[in-house]
């Protein structure tokens, strides 16, 4: 026969309550909140604000996602300094994909980075909304390749 002292009862009690406690999902927020409280009465998290996601890929790391919140109007330049893509590479391919709110297509907007003033053109500077994602790449032209790429194309090739 086993005896079982109170700690150990006592110690299986709170971890089946526990348990019990967090398959319900009532999770530990409810213990948090003042009785009579209800979800919509809490503040609002950083998880709530409207926020756009920037990936930055490198010729010799993994790329890297950040997800950052808005503080006011945000061209895609800011995007790029806050980056600093701009400072590593010469030459920059971006896109921002962004889901239009009617039809729910995906668009994708190609940005022209200028490399000689490292910016983004201004008619391409576009305010990033809220879910956009803007990925930023290292371009694989060459400015050889961006001096031939119109001449090929005024003679069709």
């Amino acid at each position: 026969m086993r005896v079982v002292t109170k700690n150990k009862l006592s110690s299986k009690v709170w971890l089946v309550g526990t348990l019990l406690l967090l398959s319900s999902g009532m999770g530990c927020q409810s213990l948090l909140r003042a009785p009579g409280s209800t979800a919509s009465q809490t503040p609002a998290t950083a998880i709530d604000a409207p926020t756009y996601t920037v990936e930055v890929h490198s010729n010799w790391t993994n790329p890297t996602t950040q997800r950052q919140s808005f503080t006011g109007r945000v061209p895609l330049q800011k995007v790029i300094e806050q980056s600093g893509a701009h400072r590593r590479n010469r030459n920059l391919d971006i896109t921002v994909v962004r889901v239009a709110k009617e039809s729910g297509q995906i668009l994708r907007l190609n940005a022209k980075f200028d490399p000689q003033s490292r910016s983004v053109d201004p008619q391409y500077d576009y305010d990033i909304l809220a879910n956009d994602h803007v990925i930023i790449k290292p371009s694989t032209s060459s400015p050889l390749d961006d001096l031939i790429k119109p001449l090929s194309q005024l003679t069709g090739g």
